[in-house]
């Protein structure tokens, strides 16, 4: 209970978030020094995540008939289309000047919006958002973790949207796994690669914070990008 504890806690803080960091190639120690001393001092303090977690992100589940933007922590939003319809209701999301994530079963065509702290760089996936879903999904065996970026043209994955992808492949070894970044012109698709795979599944992305390039952590993907035809 503690590791898991432990994960659900960095989800909160800056070692987990999709979004953009400037200058790529950084070596990430530098990138999160500043969250060390902040784990170090609950490191005694998890028996129970929501003693950690404060209250107003276990949010009010509401449905929505499109996708979008959601500052209000209080509740969380539902929708229900395919991947397709809701790349639409994305496109338009881009025009505006906030990151949002969602996970996205395609096996339910269900959309459930994760995301905390939106800002124009970055979100956070809130990890109790996503055991909720699939826990009331038990026999989905697929997982599509999506957010914009507020931008035109190709964006590839960042160190974070790169982390990000290994954690959950850590937590979630039994899902087939991809992230997907939204663009106003671009769907950027990647996910781990065989070699990328083989570490997460040792829990490599708990030490994978403190070392390495952008470059050494691209090498476990595979990253593909496509126009966005429903742009309009």
């Amino acid at each position: 209970m503690k590791t898991l504890n432990k994960i659900i806690l960095t989800s909160l803080i800056g070692l987990g978030s999709f979004g953009k960091v400037d200058g790529q190639d950084t070596n990430l120690d530098s990138l999160f020094d500043e969250n060390i001393e902040e784990m170090n001092n609950l490191e005694n303090s998890f028996d129970k995540y929501e003693e950690i977690i404060p209250p107003k992100y276990f949010s009010e589940r509401v449905y929505s008939e499109n996708l979008c933007i959601n500052l209000n922590e209080k509740i969380c939003y539902v929708t229900k289309k395919n991947e397709k319809e809701g790349i639409k209701d994305l496109i338009k999301i881009c025009n505006g000047d906030y990151e949002e994530s969602w996970l996205y079963l395609p096996e339910k065509q269900i959309w459930y919006e994760i995301g905390i702290n939106s800002d124009s760089n970055s979100v956070k996936p809130f990890l109790p958002r996503i055991e909720k879903a699939l826990e009331e999904n038990k026999d989905v065996k697929e997982l599509i973790f999506y957010h914009n970026h507020p931008s035109e043209g190709f964006d590839q994955p960042s160190i974070n949207d790169i982390l990000m992808l290994m954690h959950h492949n850590c937590i979630f070894q039994n899902y087939k796994i991809a992230g997907k970044i939204i663009t106003k012109d671009e769907i950027t698709e990647y996910s781990l690669n065989s070699k990328g795979k083989e570490k997460s599944s040792g829990g490599w992305w708990e030490y994978s914070y403190f070392s390495g390039r952008y470059d050494d952590l691209s090498e476990y993907l595979n990253i593909k990008c496509t126009p966005n035809k429903f742009a309009e």
